[in-house]
């Protein structure tokens, strides 16, 4: 829906200045006019921020530290006792990324007509998860709102801070694997030859793992070409493959049975789901609501599965523990 930037008088003869959110420029002077604002100047956002919103925002998205700081000034100014549409609005104005800021001023302006929170943020699930839309609708219901998103705060910044240093730990292993496949690659490819010359000018028998490692070697020298773009191919086939509902179930399966890495994935998937569903339970959804809510954060199928079954049985009448 097209955003409007308007400058207007109110009842009382002030300027003032804002967006609306509307069908077309006709639409959005009646829907000024509503609420008792009279347009002077009324113009569709410039081509430039509309663009980076094209397709909600074709090239750009939001990132989660950016959603964890937006969820803690939320929290923050309507634990000041601040109105939700005027917090709403003060983080559309401090706000930086265009997409977020959009869909925030749409999120405004569905409140400002009368939806909850939750109702409104609902329309963009791809920027607002059905876990926390389900939390601020039990805050809404229960009148703790403002604990609701400071509990949210506080577990959405752990997550983005415990996804950094996952990310930092990883990258040293991940560059160190780049750097030795290159190094093997030209070992291959430019050094072995070398070495195989002076081989066969010595005439000896060679045993055949030498004589499979020149032949790789010869076979990269000669069709390196071939072999790089098999490389690049089987790198989009295997992303293709993990990306499917099959893939991604392998891997995630593989994952836990991985010598090295299995009780650290066990470890990191239970515990951000444990802190997940207790936010939830904490911010008042019913247990079943936040068991359904909270597998799939575990960020694994097999245990998200396990969750599943789990749910199941507590729905049955059995015991979360058992």
């Amino acid at each position: 829906m097209p955003v409007f930037e308007y400058e207007a008088l109110d009842g009382s003869g002030r300027t003032v200045r804002g967006v609306v959110d509307a069908e077309s420029l006709r639409a959005a002077r009646d829907k000024l006019r509503s609420r008792g604002v009279y347009p002077t100047e009324i113009r569709e956002e410039s081509a430039s921020r509309g663009g980076e919103r094209g397709g909600l925002h074709l090239f750009s998205r939001v990132k989660a530290g950016e959603l964890a700081r937006m969820h803690r000034q939320l929290a923050t100014l309507l634990e000041a006792g601040i109105p939700l549409v005027a917090s709403l609005t003060a983080l559309i104005e401090q706000q930086g990324n265009g997409l977020l800021k959009t869909v925030l001023t749409q999120v405004r302006e569905r409140v400002r007509e009368g939806s909850g929170l939750a109702e409104a943020l609902s329309g963009h699930p791809r920027i607002f998860s059905g876990l926390f839309t389900g939390l601020v609708r039990a805050g809404e219901a229960s009148g703790t709102l403002a604990l609701t998103l400071t509990r949210w705060a506080d577990f959405s910044e752990h997550q983005v801070d415990l996804r950094q240093r996952i990310r930092a730990a990883l990258t040293y292993p991940a560059l160190m694997a780049v750097v030795g496949g290159g190094v093997l690659f030209f070992l291959l490819a430019f050094v072995v030859p070398t070495v195989t010359r002076i081989f066969a000018d010595l005439g000896q028998a060679l045993p055949w793992p030498t004589l499979a490692l020149i032949a790789v070697s010869d076979f990269l020298g000669r069709f390196w070409w071939a072999a790089a773009g098999a490389a690049v191919l089987g790198g989009f086939w295997l992303r293709r493959f993990l990306r499917s509902r099959s893939g991604g179930l392998f891997w995630d399966r593989l994952k836990l049975r991985l010598p090295l890495a299995r009780e650290l994935h066990r470890k990191l998937a239970v515990s951000r789901w444990a802190r997940t569903l207790g936010t939830l339970l904490a911010g008042g959804l019913p247990l079943l609501q936040a068991l359904e809510f909270s597998r799939e954060v575990a960020g694994n199928r097999v245990i998200a599965r396990a969750l599943e079954r789990a749910g199941e049985r507590v729905r049955e009448g059995d015991e979360l523990a058992l």
